[in-house]
């Protein structure tokens, strides 16, 4: 940059002397949906557009008297190539502000300037290029500079990002710092502070490659194509590291279906209720760093796919339970069901380690709480406002509380690791049952052809089980079930965990002895054939597979 730059001072040092006296552009500057008048600092800015480069290779462009960028903006320019010449990294093209030093008064510049941070590089023959205006410097201007001829077609003040685009019509954008179109698709440097970055995919779902990988510093992100996810949201603070050193992105290959990384601010979010879900794919929950929670107790996401779907993760079960427990025994346990019961009466009871509701059965005890004006404890309370923020459940005018959209799913940081993955895996699934009508109607499909013998077995097995004991009179709830328990781990696995696992617990062999000896019998085969025929549909409805529901993983790099 440095070799260039001193070149670049050169050139400019001995064609300055073009700059006139002021006359308007026909170029306009777009601002917060306003419209001003360029100051057309030499000829070829009149017209806005470098038609012969032998002449003169510059545009010089003065912002209006009393017009000054707001700040976290960048100048965004759209570069028309007038050449039918196809051109290469030989050519030359530069793009940057210009500041009050460089000025002999408001409609002349001085006979050298010395620009510091520009951008350099075309793309195509048409592209977006922006360049953030720097913090402590106001610019008075901005100049191009091309060694073909081109046309800037817009200008305007646009929010200040940084990365680049390549669907539609091509963008780039860079910090105060500039840089160069080559080095930015290499690797992009994620600034400190609130962002995020999104990654753009085009095309996976045609692609015979089914992930994409980026080396995020000393981890790869793998992402998974899905039909419905063009975009995928990551967070620049969660890779960073201990001494808190930049965090650079890139592709680890240009072949691939990354389209775009664009990387912005995020709006803070105030940390009391209701507390803004953060928008991310489950595969980032499970590690998702515990100091970068914004309380002590518990964090609450959101799944990017599905938004209504919120994923709380408490610090430990205490912090759970005072959240969750009391809507386990309203919602599921065998006696209570659709009760409120006191703390008194569920304090030595056991609640559950992970927690699914629907959006009916949350309205339904908070709406209940309400009738019978129960004292809800503050977490319960604080869930309500959550809720409610969200769009889960919807406080009515009359005060009544009834059904939103949505779902959510509770896990714990006191659950192991394996734990953690499987409880988003089994939890997920059921909030996607929760949501989607279609899914249903498949997994009532799969549970009416399962093999007979297994079926009962499993039935038997959520009946005869103390923390189930589930009604099995309620359909919803049991194929429900019987969904989450063939889909919470990969379709090898499954076999082994019906005849290593639940076939050996005590209650069911003590019961049911016969059951038990067909599925070991049969090696738990009965449930395969489901679990195929599940797996091959969540894959092609939304990417996921039996043991996973996540499009993220995250690995470090040895």
């Amino acid at each position: 940059m440095r070799k260039i730059n001193r070149l670049f001072v050169v050139l400019l040092s001995v064609l300055c002397f073009s700059c006139s006296a002021h006359k308007e552009s026909i170029l306009r500057l777009s601002c917060e949906n306003s419209n001003f008048s360029l100051i057309a600092l030499n000829a070829n800015a009149e017209k806005s557009e470098i038609a012969d480069t032998q002449k003169s290779p510059y545009l010089y462009y003065g912002f209006p008297e009393d017009f000054s960028p707001i700040d976290d903006t960048s100048l965004q320019i759209q570069v028309l190539i007038l050449s039918q010449q196809e051109f290469d990294e030989k050519e030359t093209f530069y793009f940057g502000f210009l500041y009050k030093e460089d000025f002999k008064n408001k409609n002349k510049l001085n006979a050298t300037i010395s620009p510091t941070n520009f951008v350099s590089g075309l793309y195509s023959n048409k592209c977006l290029l922006s360049i953030a205006v720097p913090k402590n410097k106001k610019p008075e201007g901005f100049f191009v500079y091309s060694s073909i001829p081109v046309r800037i077609e817009k200008a305007a003040f646009v929010e200040s990002k940084t990365g680049w685009l390549l669907q539609g019509t091509p963008w780039f954008g860079f910090s105060e710092k500039g840089g160069s179109l080559k080095s930015l698709l290499a690797s992009l440097e994620l600034p400190h502070g609130t962002v995020k970055l999104s990654v753009h995919l085009n095309g996976a779902e045609k692609s015979s490659s089914r992930y994409s990988s980026l080396a995020v510093n000393n981890d790869v992100v793998t992402i998974r194509h899905a039909t419905n996810q063009s975009v995928v949201t990551l967070y620049p603070s969660v890779f960073r590291s201990a001494d808190d050193t930049a965090v650079f992105v890139k592709r680890t290959a240009e072949e691939d279906c990354v389209t775009g990384l664009i990387c912005e601010k995020i709006v803070p979010s105030v940390t009391d209720s209701p507390l803004v879900p953060i928008a991310t794919d489950p595969g980032m929950i499970e590690n998702w760093p515990q100091n970068l929670w914004r309380r002590n107790d518990f964090e609450v996401f959101s799944w990017e796919q599905f938004p209504s779907i919120l994923f709380f993760d408490t610090a430990d079960y205490e912090i759970q339970d005072k959240l969750f427990k009391r809507l386990a025994f309203y919602t599921e346990k065998a006696g209570y069901r659709g009760t409120i019961p006191a703390d008194s009466v569920i304090e030595n009871q056991h609640g559950y380690n992970a927690h699914d509701y629907r959006a009916e059965s949350l309205a339904g005890f908070f709406e209940l709480a309400r009738q019978e004006n129960f004292p809800l404890n503050d977490y319960e309370n604080l869930l309500c406002e959550i809720l409610t923020g969200h769009g889960v459940i919807v406080k009515n005018a009359d005060g009544s509380i009834t059904a939103g959209q949505g779902a959510l799913v509770s896990i714990s940081r006191e659950s192991t690791t394996y734990l953690r993955n499987k409880f988003i895996v089994h939890e997920g699934f059921h909030c996607l049952y929760f949501t989607d009508e279609a899914f249903r109607e498949k997994v009532r499909e799969v549970y009416e052809l399962t093999d007979k013998q297994s079926l009962d077995f499993l039935l038997r097995y959520f009946t005869v089980t103390s923390d189930l004991n589930y009604d099995l009179r309620d359909t919803y709830l049991v194929q429900n079930e019987f969904m989450a328990y063939i889909l919470q781990q990969p379709v090898y696995e499954v076999a082994e965990y019906f005849t290593k696992i639940l076939a050996t617990r005590k209650t069911i062999n003590r019961t049911d002895p016969e059951k038990v000896e067909y599925i070991l019998e049969t090696n738990g085969e009965g449930f395969i054939a489901p679990a195929k025929k599940l797996d091959e549909y969540v894959n092609g409805r939304w990417g996921y597979n039996a043991g996973r529901v996540g499009l993220v993983t995250r690995k470090t790099a040895k």
